[in-house]
This record gives structure tokens, sequence and C-alpha cells, in this order.
């Protein structure tokens, strides 16, 4: 009885498997692990994997199992044992040593049932001969001298199927257990070898690279990945010589077919198998030992997706940067249990990661390698991509708008569509579009990463249990040089294997205690005002809105909205002095970033007309004789960027440019606009992927305000870069948009969380009619932290990246409701002690409140009141999103003791005759004193974050090195509060009103405020 191999799916399962009935071998010896025949045992089952990604995103290790030595004898019967001294792990004398019980069964990897693995071996031991003759200055190893090629120390072997166990979910770090082994034969029965074919591989000799080279043997195969086709006895496996791709029969090993470039069918015509021509011959540009190496079957079994390991040319190609990885489909078609044909189908390129992306250890473009993949139910596939010290999944897919490359002027048999890219433009900007590639998992500590990977970088094969858990193995090249043993990784993955990932709600920390000494300050830096430049004595003009600095050049920039232009400043001279401006006409600045390497300023233009597209400018310093900017020009204009760019930044390595488009309402839809320099390339990151997880992102904190489509509810407001990742605050939405830069999608999407009212010490003055400042705590109230501006620093105490948000808050038109209204004018029902207080203007009555959280619309019942802005600031940890401190009521405590005559006041257009202090307290029922804006000034091993306050216009200064003991430091504030507004700057002595933007200069401890409301930009010292 032959045996049944079919696709096993359970309801939590989403990997494409198969189940081993019983076994038959038909022909050969079976090995002493299979001995007895019959069938194969079922393995035990992993019990409850992780079916879900972790809540915060981060992926982590469950298990490792290790495969016991096992002595290669036990795979391949009869292979005789290596003459010379075995040395296996730390025996291993040199990097040449051979061990021989460490058998490499991770090359590839599939499930066949559940708890039931197979893996593959590759051609067996080697031993490069030119690394050999460089140990001990060529004494240990002579005979490999002057060789370019490879030792093969047991040249019989034969790349060989392996059945295995894992061990009972408990044990956590267990061994595998191999229940058989096939290894590959001929058609007529007979083993192959891992030889090479041609002289287009290595050239081969024995062990220590000693003697004459072996003969090349065309029936060869170096086996790299493995996949059942579902309703059959037969595996796929890709290999690298040829490259091609191998159907074999489970049981006995016997290749069926093995499909070929066209061009190599006649010098492998003797091989002991039908070798079918198929497959382009472009492949046969291969690097040598760099074929096919992962495999994807489609979930129905009607196809498969064969990738390349690594991008194609070399050197005397002139393409050593190229990334571009190709991909060939063929069409599977099932004749029999035990016989089916493949078919070319097209063929794809897969854009890889540019080595910049592997951040653990240096990379160039020829360590990049494609070693694996598995095929996903919904369609696509898992992707695992490495270079040296890290490991990525990616999800791809191939569809509609993939290029198939075969009907491009890139279909030929020539490298032509990677002379064109050579890792310098993107694959879009010759007319391709590549594979869609979403980054799942990354074996690094980072943004879609793992808290406790500490396996090698060599994982070869990969199995999907289901959508969160991953099985990985790793490649033992059979412990050369004292290489570890194979060992299988179980991984919860933190990201969604459909590429868009919803993170829960983080909980908010417990706020700061108040007291004299978190109040008081401790005073060990000053804020010192200096002097004031002043733009416009037009009040609330926005000459000045948002600054940015040049420090190596000496200039500063203001996004001035008045004469919408960019303003160049010389910060030589106190206060700052005017040079020039360039006017923008009916396109208005809202933001402005300079790129210190090479002193390109990008602004973020917004158009006059609502319903246009705004445009994002590159400018060119211009310098006069004495070395100094006097002015810009503009080198590059986007026109029709997005809608309404807010926000722009560059990347401190200003490899990418980011601009939040806000959009507008639930009409136009909000993006991420991105730059890339390297290829002068623009990709608009929208939320589309999003539109299907309404009722996730509402049940995890995520706010939908106008409209049930999150593409189009979703506002950008902020960025903030670490490395490839960006940081996005979608403020109305109170969330945090996680995009990858490096391949232009949103991955994830998280809460900010939510402040809780009635914890002592996160309290507020929720009314401008109470009389007095009340600054207390309130049950069944919560804070919508909202932030607006989000700035990153490194902690010299942990070294981990952290967002630093200004919780300003903000409601969208038709939003916000004064809380008595819900009771009267709404008619909503709520707890009689929630009721007393909405019915109390001296309480909650007044304060600003959204009508659409907290209530219940099918028992028509206010559960909570939610009120905008957190009044505060927070700290949350980039790579996990815990927020990891949270100011509480600091703020309020803050201006109650240092400014209590403008506590919660503004400086109002409308009230011109009115000085700021006669304001107090008026601002108290909607946001208070409103934190907008934030900075970071490192200082002598410490690091220092302002935090400014748009309504009461108070700068606030903390140290922030130790993010789990925080403490403020001072306070600063320069507009004259006595005087009516109309008066100051009708006289032109306004200070800094609306600090929305501020620049530091690190190296002379220099603070610039923008004053968007006083138009006016400010020197302050770090003293």
């Amino acid at each position: 009885m032959g045996m049944a191999l079919h696709r096993w799916m359970s309801t939590a399962t989403v990997a494409v498997a198969a189940a081993i009935v019983a076994v038959t071998v038909t022909g050969g010896t079976p090995s002493p692990a299979s001995a007895g025949g019959g069938a194969l045992p079922r393995g035990v089952p992993l019990v409850d994997p992780p079916s879900a990604h972790t809540g915060n995103c981060v992926a982590r290790v469950v298990a490792t199992w290790t495969l016991p030595p096992t002595p290669l004898g036990d795979l391949n019967p009869g292979l005789p044992t290596p003459s010379g001294e075995c040395g296996c792990g730390a025996a291993a004398k040199d990097a040449g040593s051979v061990c021989g019980e460490r058998p490499a069964i991770g090359s590839g990897l599939a499930a066949v049932s559940p708890g039931l693995l197979v893996g593959v071996t590759d051609q067996g031991p080697t031993q490069v001969c030119a690394e050999l003759a460089a140990i001990d200055g060529g004494a240990t190893y002579p005979a490999a001298a002057g060789k370019a090629g490879r030792g093969f120390p047991f040249p019989a072997w034969a790349p060989t199927l392996a059945y295995f166990v894992t061990p009972p979910p408990e044990d956590e770090a267990g061994q595998i257990e191999l229940v058989r082994s096939v290894p590959l034969r001929g058609t007529d029965g007979r083993l192959l070898s891992g030889l090479p074919n041609t002289d287009r591989d290595d050239t081969p000799y024995a062990g220590g690279c000693v003697g004459e080279p072996l003969p090349y043997d065309v029936g060869g195969v170096d086996t790299e990945d493995v996949a059942p086709i579902p309703g059959t006895d037969l595996l796929v496996l890709v290999e690298e010589y040829a490259p091609s791709v191998l159907v074999v029969h489970a049981t006995t090993g016997r290749v069926l077919a093995r499909y070929v470039p066209h061009g190599l069918v006649a010098a492998l015509e003797t091989a002991p198998y039908p070798v079918i021509g198929a497959l382009p011959d472009v492949l046969l540009a291969r690097r040598k030992n760099r074929g096919l190496e992962a495999l994807a079957v489609a979930a129905d079994g009607k196809s498969l997706i064969a990738i390349m390991q690594s991008p194609m040319g070399s050197a005397a190609d002139g393409l050593i940067e190229n990334v571009v990885i190709r991909m060939v489909r063929m069409d599977i078609h099932v004749d029999a249990r035990d016989a089916a044909r493949l078919s070319y189908a097209g063929m794809y390129a897969l854009e890889g990661s540019p080595p910049a992306a592997y951040t653990v250890a240096a990379n160039v473009a020829k360590d990049l390698k494609v070693s694996a993949a598995a095929g996903l139910p919904s369609g696509g596939m898992l992707v695992l991509e490495r270079a040296k010290g890290q490991v990525k999944l990616f999800r791809v897919d191939i569809d509609e708008a993939t290029t198939k490359l075969d009907d491009t002027k890139y279909g030929g048999n020539n490298l032509s569509l990677e002379r064109a890219t050579n890792g310098v433009r993107p694959l879009a900007a010759v007319g391709v579009t590549p594979a869609r590639k979403v980054l799942v998992w990354d074996s690094a500590q980072t943004a879609g990463g793992t808290a406790n990977w500490t396996g090698s970088s060599k994982q070869e094969g990969l199995v999907v249990v289901n959508s969160a858990t991953v099985l990985l193995v790793s490649d033992s090249d059979f412990g050369i040089g004292g290489a570890d043993a194979t060992v299988v990784t179980q991984l919860q993955l933190g990201r969604s294997l459909d590429g868009s990932t919803v993170c829960d709600e983080p909980t908010m920390p417990p706020p700061p205690p108040v007291n004299n000494q978190t109040v008081g300050g401790t005073r060990t830096l000053r804020l010192v005002n200096k002097a004031t430049y002043r733009r416009s004595n037009e009040p609330d003009g926005g000459a000045a809105e948002v600054v940015t600095l040049d420090a190596d050049r000496g200039v500063v920039y203001a996004a001035n909205g008045q004469d919408a232009a960019v303003d160049v400043y010389t910060p030589a001279t106190v206060p700052v002095s005017l040079r020039s401006s360039l006017t923008f006409g009916n396109y208005s600045p809202t933001s402005v970033a300079v790129c210190g390497a090479d002193g390109v300023v990008a602004v973020a233009l917004a158009a006059d007309d609502d319903d246009a597209k705004g445009r994002v400018a590159l400018l060119s310093p211009t310098v006069g004789r004495d070395g100094a900017v006097t002015g810009l020009t503009v080198a590059r204009l986007f026109e029709d960027a997005c809608f309404l760019p807010d926000q722009i930044t560059w990347s401190d390595n200003c490899a990418f440019l980011v601009a939040a488009c806000e959009g507008e309402g639930a009409a136009i839809p909000g993006s991420v606009w991105i730059y890339t320099a390297a290829s002068r390339t623009v990709v608009n990151a929208g939320f589309g992927a999003y539109d299907d997880k309404v009722t996730e992102l509402r049940a995890k904190g995520v706010r939908l305000i106008d409209s049930d489509v999150p593409s189009l509810d979703f506002e950008p407001e902020y960025v903030a870069i670490s490395g490839t990742t960006a940081y996005v605050a979608l403020q109305e939405n109170n969330a945090l948009a996680v995009v990858d830069l490096l391949e232009g999608v949103v991955a994830e999407i998280k809460s900010f969380g939510y402040v809780d009212r009635s914890v002592p010490g996160n309290g507020l003055d929720a009314s401008n009619k109470d009389g007095d400042i009340r600054i207390r705590s309130y049950p069944q109230l919560f804070g919508m932290p909202q932030p607006d501006a989000m700035v990153k620093f490194t902690s010299p105490v942990d070294n981990q990246v952290y967002l630093i948000m200004a919780n300003e808050g903000d409601a969208r038109d038709g939003e916000a409701v004064r809380a008595a209204a819900l009771l009267t004018d709404l008619n909503r029902t709520m707890s009689p002690k929630l009721a007393s207080l909405v019915s109390d203007e001296a309480a909650l009555g007044r304060l600003l409140v959204t009508q659409i959280d907290g209530y219940d619309e099918a028992t028509n019942t206010q559960l909570a009141l939610y009120a905008y802005g957190g009044r505060s600031f927070s700290i949350l940890c980039a790579r996990t999103g815990e927020v990891v401190y949270h100011s509480g009521e600091l703020l309020a405590r803050i201006q109650e003791r240092f400014y209590p005559s403008i506590f919660n006041s503004e400086v109002d257009p409308d009230a011109l005759a009115e000085a700021q202090l006669d304001l107090r307290d008026t601002r108290s029922d909607d946001k208070g004193g409103e934190p907008e804006s934030v900075a970071i000034y490192p200082k002598d091993g410490r690091v220092f974050a302002v935090v400014a306050l748009e309504r009461t216009s108070v700068l606030t200064l903390w140290d922030v090195t130790d993010v789990h003991a925080v403490r403020f430091v001072d306070a600063a504030s320069n507009h004259p509060t006595n005087r009516p507004t109309g008066e100051v700057f009708a006289a032109g002595d306004q200070g800094d009103v609306d600090p929305e933007g501020l620049a530091v200069d690190i190296k002379r401890g220099l603070l610039y405020v923008g004053g968007a409301f006083s138009n006016t930009v400010s020197t302050y010292g770090f003293e």
C-alpha cells in the first residue's frame, strides 16, 4: 500500500500541510531510523499553539528543540566514517573540522501531519578549499593550496528527506526525534549524490581538498526546500545546481522528474531520472551555490512559487549592488496519487531588502539570501529572508498588479532588469511592479521584532502552524568547523500574517506622585530667554509656526504661514536676524525640516483650495561669499503629493523624508508620504488594509469618528523616524501608525491608551466656572491623549528608542459637546453619580467631551465620559508600544505653582483688550494648557526634554534620561501677561505665544522657539 499525503487543516490552522497515513518503501534498503517500514507515527501535535499574535506586537520564542547527536549513517546506510579525527562542536579543531554526527536536516522544512515534519538535507558536508588553505598558513590542509573548489568529505552522501517529530509542547528545550529517513534516488532506485553537475559549479574534491578533482555527477542535486503536493504521495523540492525543481515520491525518495532551464537539458541528459527543460535560461546566470532555494505550494495545490536564493549577477557583470530576486511560478497538474507534472507559468520579481535594512551586522548586497517560503491559505506566501546576523519574515503576494516579466522587455534570457536597477533604482522606477512585500517578523529587537531571539541567522526552513505560530529550522552545515546542531524554533509572531496588524491597547502606568519634589523642579538646568525676534505684530499671524535648525551651516528656517513663505534666519546674532524669504503663492508652508548631511530643506505645502492636493518641495540653500546661507531655491517640487501635508521630517541619515498627510475628514483619505532619497522615488502609504478591521480597531482602543472606513477616517498628524520605521500619530483617532519605510506600508496600528481620571495623580481642573484652580480626580472620566508633536530619543540607561509625546488633544467638527448636554440635549441616561457631576458646572458640566465614545447606543446609556487630550506628556517604547511614563497631572500642578495667575489661560485674538491673566482658567473646560510641542536636548550623558504648552505659552524642561525616573527640572515663559494683548502686540513686546516650533542647537546649548500666534523666533539658553 502506498502513502497518502493530504491537506491537513483545522479551525485554528492556516498552514498548508500534509498527513502521512501509511508508508511502504518500494525500493532500496531502509535506513536504521526507518527500519521495519510501515506507517509513520503521527507525532505529538502542538497543544494550543498561540493562534493570535502577541498583544504588544513583539514576537517571542516559545520553544527551541535540538537534533541530538546522530551518526550520518543513520540517514545514509553504509556511509563510511571519514578519515582522520572528527570534531563536533567544541571539539572542532578548526574551521574545516568534519563532524560525523550532526546531520543538517534543516535546508528545508514542511509539515506532513500535526507534530510530524519533514526536513531535507543539501549536498552534504563541504569544505571551501580556499578557506582550508588559509588555516594555519596552509599547514593543516596543505592539499587545499591553490585550489578553487570544495572538499566533499562524504562524496557518497545522498541528499535525504528526514521525517522527525517534535517533543511534547511542555518541553520547551527538548530534542527532536528522527523517525525515518529517505535518501533521494533515481528512477532506477540507485542513490543520488550531492556532487555538482558541471563545471558551472565548484570543482569537487575529496575531503580536505586532497588529490585530483572528483568527477562531476549529472544526477547530483543540492536540495534546499521541500513542500507536499496536497492530495498526492509526492513532494516538490528545489535545488541549486541547475537550478531546478524536482518532483519526488515522498516515501521512496525517487526523483520522478527534474525541471531545469532549457539550455541545460543536453548537459544533463544522462541523469538517472527524466530531465525536462521548462525554466528560462536567465536562471543560468545565478551565482555559484545560489540557485533555487525557497519553495511555496499554493493552498489549493495547483501552483508553486520557486524563489532564487540571491540576486543574480556578479562583480564581473557590474551587478554587485543588485537586490532583485527572481521567482518562478509553475502550475501543478496532478495525474494520480503518485504522478504529477509541472509547467512553467511565468517569472516575477521580488525586491530584496537593501543591506542597510540589516542592522545587527554589516552586510552588502551579495549577503542577501531568501532561504525558505511557505504558502498561505489566503493566497500569497510567507518568505524567509536573511543576511549576516539577522533573519526576517515577509508576507509576499503576487497579484494582478504584479508584473509578469515574460510580458515585458525584461523577459529575455539576460540580466537587463538587474542592470536597469542594480540596487539604485527600485523596480517601480523601471516599470516593473514587484510582488507586494510586508515585514511580519524580524529577529532583531526592532519594530516587528523579537524580544528573546538568540538563534542562528542561518535559518533555512519554515512551517506555518497557524495564523500566529511558525516553526523555523536552522542549517547546521553538518557540523563543519564546529557548527551547532540543527535547532527547530517555535515562534509566536507579533504581527499578523495578513500584513496589517492591530496591537492591543496599552496600559497606562501609574501617575507620578504630586509633592514638592515632583513639582518643585530640580533646577539642575535652567531655561533662560536671551532674546526674541518679532516677524510680525499681527496677533495670531502665523508668521513663525514651525522652526528647524541646520547647525552645521548656521541657519534657522521657519514656516511662515502669514506670507506663505519659508524664512531664512541667521542664529549668529541674538536675537536671530532675518536674511531672506522664499514664497509659495497659493500654497502655505505647514512644516519645514532640514537634512543635516547636505543642507537640503524640505517644506510641506498645503493648498489654499481644500479640495486640492498639497505639495512637497525640496529647497537648496544659496551661499554668500562669506559661506553663510543667504537664501533658498527650489531644487525639486512634488506636485499633487497628498492631501493636506502637515508635519514633515527627515530620517537621521536623510535616507527618507516623510510627511503626515491629514486628508480631510471622511471625504478625503489621509496617508503617509514617503520619499526615498537613494532612488528619488515617492510612495504614499495608505490605510486601506485596515478597512476590514473596524471591529478589532475599536475593541483595541482605536477611535473612528466620521467614518467606519479607517482609510478615510485616519488623519496622520505628526511623524518621528527611527531607522527604517516611521511612527505616525493619528491624533483624532488616538492611535499610532507604525510604517515600514522600506516597503512603504503601514504595518501596525495601536492605540495610545486612555488616562483614567479617577486615579489619584491623574486629576484635572475640568471647569472654567469653578472660580479657582481645582485639580481633582473624577470617576467615569477618561482622557484621550491624542498627541500632537512626537520626538524619538535613545535612553543612555538601556539604549532603547523611545517616543516622547505632547498630549494635546483634538476634536473633529461636530463631535464635541459639553458634558451637561449629554443629559439635557441628547437625553442620555447615566449613573446617578455621573449625572450629578455633569449637572454641576463647577464639576464636569462644562467639560468638552466626545459624544461618540463611552456611549451604549442599545441602551441609550453614557457609560463614561471621554475628554480631549491628556493635559500631559507620555513616553512610549518605540519597539513594544508600551507606555513607560505618563506625567499625570504634573503639568497642571506646575502651572498652579509657578504660573497661578495664568493657569489654564490663553491669549485670545478675539479678546485683544484683555490681558492673558484676565483669561485665567478659561481653558480648563477644554484641554487645559494643551501641551503641543516637544524637543530633545542631550547633555553630558543625560537627556532633557522641552515640553511646550500651547495655550499658556509655558515651556517646561524635564530630565528623561531614565524613562522610569523622569524629573521636572525648570519652566519658563517670556510673554507679558498683565497687559492687554492688543497693546502688547502694538508695541512689539509680545513673547512666544503658542510655541509650536522647537529646535535645539546641541553644540551651543541653545533652544529656538517659534511662536505661531506671536510671530516670534526666540533664543533660549540651557544654563
